[in-house]
């Protein structure tokens, strides 16, 4: 398939698709304001067996179904297209962050990402305005997202991409000192955070929140303690994510309980389903929940006996980024 912007032209072209004032950020539906604490917090959770194939692929329709019963449920909207219109608009460009350190067995699914890109183009967001993307190529292309055209319905990018790169100058915000991806902090007005459902030898967890360590430049200066230290709620307050980031999906058709963030086989399960949530904080609360059952089933020790409780889930909810107390969210099992 030819591409939709030849990747020699794709940062060349992105100066003019892409480079938005930042009054854009307020033309899509009024709703869209992404990170701000409602009352309560919706979680949708959707299981179904079989999906997973033993060649890792997904079957497409049923994955399909799946996803957008999530979105609705998540967004209690009647239809699938009401939830991604309540999100997007055609004046957005979007950027759909993976998380693709785990290689092609623990990495968003691309079968999952064309459907996620899919329903942008139907909510009307053209696919040339679809930025799919994580840090590096390689890891990209190794789990199934070669930079360029992405199947009609988005590009894919990397900030090691040339002509990409980071900020010149560090973003502050509370303890957190970086430069951010000029794909964060140019191109996108909105952001759509796609993890894994997976341990983290440092952080406890690496679903939502842990995924955006990939928009910085020097995410190992805050992986000392970054479970119990304000880190990644930091991250989230800046502008950049507390204004763009609008939906998390979490991948958990393949997920692992001990010994990430990278792949291994003996310490995965086929969880078989997605997590869907405008608020990355109840999502990473209830996905916190489902690794810890899953540990003491192994018999394993919990998060805090093996010294990484994600205290950083609560930290987000005293920061008012969104809810970490099971009180406060309504998990929807679909």
């Amino acid at each position: 398939m030819k591409p939709l912007i030849p990747r020699r032209d794709l940062l060349i072209q992105s100066t003019t698709i892409l480079a938005f004032p930042s009054v854009m950020w307020a033309c899509a539906a009024d709703d869209t304001a992404a990170l701000v604490r409602q009352p309560r917090s919706r979680v949708a959770v959707v299981r179904k067996e079989g999906v997973l194939q033993a060649d890792h692929s997904l079957q497409a329709e049923p994955l399909a179904d799946m996803l957008d019963a999530g979105m609705r449920a998540a967004l209690d909207r009647k239809t699938v297209l009401d939830s991604w219109k309540a999100l997007f608009s055609s004046t957005d460009v979007v950027g759909i962050k993976l998380n693709t350190l785990g290689g092609p067995w623990l990495s968003p699914h691309p079968e999952l990402v064309r459907i996620i890109a899919q329903r942008l183009v139907e909510a009307g967001v053209a696919p040339q305005r679809i930025l799919i993307w994580d840090r590096f190529e390689r890891e990209l292309t190794k789990a199934g997202f070669p930079p360029g055209d992405f199947h009609g319905v988005g590009i894919v990018v990397a900030t090691d991409t040339a002509r990409v790169g980071y900020d010149a100058e560090p973003q502050i915000s509370g303890s957190i000192g970086s430069c951010f991806s000029r794909i964060i902090s140019t191109f996108c007005t909105a952001l759509i955070n796609v993890g894994v459902l997976k341990d983290h030898d440092l952080s406890g967890t690496s679903v939502a929140m842990k995924n955006l360590f990939g928009l910085i430049h020097n995410p190992n200066r805050y992986h000392f303690d970054v479970h119990a230290d304000p880190y990644l709620p930091d991250l989230c307050l800046h502008p950049f994510v507390k204004d763009k980031l609008r939906l998390t999906i979490c991948d958990g058709f393949l997920a692992q309980y001990d010994g990430g963030p990278a792949y291994k086989s003996q310490r995965t399960w086929a969880y078989g389903g997605l997590l869907v949530s405008r608020d990355p904080v109840a999502l990473d609360a209830v996905a916190a929940t489902v690794l810890s059952q899953k540990r003491r089933e192994e018999n394993l020790p919990s998060f805090a006996e093996a010294g990484r409780e994600p205290k950083y889930i609560a930290l987000a909810e005293d920061k008012r980024l969104g809810w970490a107390d099971p009180g406060k969210i309504d998990c929807i099992e679909v």
